[in-house]
């Protein structure tokens, strides 16, 4: 069982998500976006295992959240993007050790990268 924070800015997905997550008997937590994501981060003091986090959103996107948590404990991420030709190269660059999941993407997808 892994703490999960899936970060989204569309209900549904994040909904979807979590149930898919759930299912699985792990624990999940949504925020709408980066700033949600980076205060619920905070007061659990970083205490979660993977961020899954969509990229393009409003107000702070998934590539700014993971640039702010990136030195605070070993939290892994996975991206999530309709357009992950746009962000691979910017992914590679900054953030190598994180994966990618094109959306829209299998369950089972998931899972295999938890």
């Amino acid at each position: 069982m892994k703490k999960i924070l899936v970060v989204d800015d569309e209900e549904t997905n994040r909904k979807l998500y979590q149930r898919m997550l759930g299912l699985k008997g792990h624990v999940v937590d949504t925020a709408e976006n980066g700033i949600e994501a980076l205060e619920i981060l905070k007061n659990n003091n970083f205490n979660f295992d993977i961020v899954l986090t969509d990229i393009d959103m409003p107000k702070m996107d998934g590539f700014a959240l993971i640039s702010n948590i990136k030195n605070k404990k070993n939290v892994k991420v996975i991206f999530m993007t309709g357009l992950p030709e746009k962000h691979e190269k910017t992914r590679k660059a900054k953030f190598p050790k994180c994966k990618m999941l094109g959306k829209p993407f299998y369950a089972k997808e998931l899972i295999n990268l938890l």
